[in-house]
């Protein structure tokens, strides 16, 4: 097992993330969702989790990139410290998971690495020209705040809801068997990097 420490992504790499368009056979998107869901709230278990999306995407694929090849993630305290460079967390997860996909030893199910691909996959999203500029950020990171998994919006770090936990139940018994096995190899390895993670939040964040 290794230690890594996630960095920027080239210039050439993040070109070419940004012109990717297609992941795969297609997943609707209510599928994409109750994947990501349950993965969650059965990674984060009853644990304090980030609130903040990044952290919280941070946490959940390189636990899905730890199960695929067994390095560690570490995260020194000036990583990805300025607004500038928390864009940049976007590309450097998704080409872990793209060549953790192609290389590690571990295949997981086709379909939850679709949903994790697209959940992961940055996208331009413009701005209303007024009040709000053009950005970067992942399918993940759009869908959690909606979500709100984890309820705590005045808190950097916070637990998943306890609705979560009994809704979480229901969704995952109706989710394809490949796809829970995945959950299930991959939830140990979010709590580890969970753990991680939330020890940089607090350190990063006084709130």
């Amino acid at each position: 097992m290794s230690d890594i420490r996630l960095v920027a992504v080239s210039d050439e790499d993040s070109v070419r993330i940004a012109k990717i368009k297609s992941i795969g056979r297609p997943l609707k998107d209510s599928l994409v969702v109750d994947i990501m869901s349950c993965l969650c709230v059965k990674g984060f278990g009853r644990e304090q989790c980030p609130s903040i999306d990044q952290w919280a995407a941070y946490a959940v694929f390189t636990g899905v990139v730890r199960t695929i090849t067994g390095n560690r993630y570490v995260i020194e305290k000036d990583d990805f410290r300025t607004p500038y460079r928390e864009f940049e967390l976007d590309y450097a997860l998704f080409l872990e998971l793209e060549v953790a996909i192609k290389v590690g030893k571990l295949k997981l199910d086709p379909k939850f690495l679709t949903a994790m691909r697209k959940l992961a996959l940055p996208s331009i999203h413009l701005g209303d020209g007024y009040c709000s500029g053009s950005y970067i950020q992942s399918y993940f990171r759009d869908v959690w705040p909606w979500l709100k998994i984890n309820p705590a919006t005045n808190k950097s770090v916070g637990y998943v809801g306890e609705g979560w936990q009994k809704k979480c139940r229901k969704v995952f018994s109706n989710l394809p068997e490949g796809t829970q096995e995945s959950i299930r190899l991959c939830s140990p390895k979010i709590k580890l990097q969970t753990a991680i993670i939330i020890r940089y939040v607090k350190s990063r964040y006084l709130w």
